[in-house]
């Protein structure tokens, strides 16, 4: 009988441990749901925004980013690809979060030659660039 009630008690220890770690848990699910939110309309408005500010399209600037990582071009069936997982499940590839937070950083200081980033074109900022640019560090 004795050995009986020291399972229970030790079960019942057991079993409010198990329940603090699954509320825990619970809780950890939620905020990585709502910081996953967050980074995808994050990376939404940082490759927008920085195609916007280097005035090429947002698939033009994939690219432009593999080009300055990887050094070299990536076939357009293969970037078809990835910028597909961009368009529908708001994937954006490390390298892309890369160029586009240093063309952000780059306008903010002033410093922004497009030619670092292969463009070759001259790049016009009109007044919609400096508003968008403006407002994504407030």
């Amino acid at each position: 009988m004795m050995n009986y009630l020291l399972n229970q008690q030790t079960l019942k220890r057991h079993l409010s441990g198990f329940s603090a770690i699954v509320r825990q848990f619970k809780n950890r699910v939620n905020s990585i749901r709502k910081m996953s939110e967050k980074t995808k309309r994050d990376n939404e408005d940082i490759v927008g925004l920085s195609s916007n500010i280097l005035q090429v399209s947002e698939f033009r600037f994939f690219k432009l980013s593999y080009y300055n990582w990887y050094g070299r071009d990536l076939a357009d069936k293969e970037m078809e690809y990835l910028y597909t997982e961009y368009m529908f499940d708001n994937y954006v590839p490390h390298w892309v979060r890369h160029t586009a937070r240093k063309v952000e950083a780059c306008y903010a200081q002033g410093t922004l030659d497009p030619r670092k980033f292969s463009i070759n074109q001259p790049v016009t900022y009109s007044h919609a660039n400096e508003n968008i640019a403006a407002n994504s560090y407030q």
